[in-house]
């Protein structure tokens, strides 16, 4: 009874350590199942953390790329403030010019309407000489008429004397 009760404990214990055994596989081959997703999931994290990484360097550089650009926006708005006020004194050299322009043209049609009076003015002159000419040439064409005949006259008037002398000298002795 005893060697047959100790053959069964030892049955059960073999039993116990086989099942003990099966265990143990069972359970180091889920170890080594989670150990593998443990790993796996390690190489994961590793793998998101070096996609953060990555992910955090292309962060950096778009905050770079942003802060650049953004200077480069500060820099363009001046740039294109400076050339609106380069505009607006360009516009307003233009008017200026444009105003000059205007008055020029104004002073230059007085100018002309001036220069218009003074040819009128030149021309009355000229007509005015040309009829004082002719006047002067009609006084002297009268003058030398009146010495022509004033000539004639005193002629006349010798040519009398003479004859009122001869007369008188021939009244006279006779």
């Amino acid at each position: 009874w005893l060697l047959s009760s100790l053959d069964k404990k030892k049955r059960q214990m073999s039993n116990d350590v086989a099942r003990a055994i099966d265990e143990l596989t069972n359970v180091e081959a889920e170890l080594a199942k989670a150990e593998a997703e443990h790993a796996q999931l390690r190489q994961g994290l590793s793998e998101r953390e070096s996609q953060e990484n990555a992910l955090k360097q292309e962060l950096s550089q778009l905050e770079k790329d942003k802060n650049k650009h953004q200077a480069d926006i500060v820099e363009a708005k001046a740039k294109l403030d400076e050339i609106g006020e380069e505009l607006n004194e360009a516009e307003r050299r233009k008017e200026e010019a444009k105003q000059s322009l205007q008055q020029a043209e104004e002073e230059t049609r007085t100018r002309q309407q001036e220069e218009q009076r003074a040819k009128e003015e030149l021309e009355k002159a000229e007509e005015e000489k040309k009829k004082l000419e002719r006047e002067l040439e009609d006084k002297k064409q009268i003058e030398a008429r009146a010495k022509e005949q004033a000539d004639s006259i005193s002629a006349k008037k010798a040519d009398l004397a003479r004859r009122i002398a001869s007369m008188k000298e021939k009244l006279g002795t006779n």
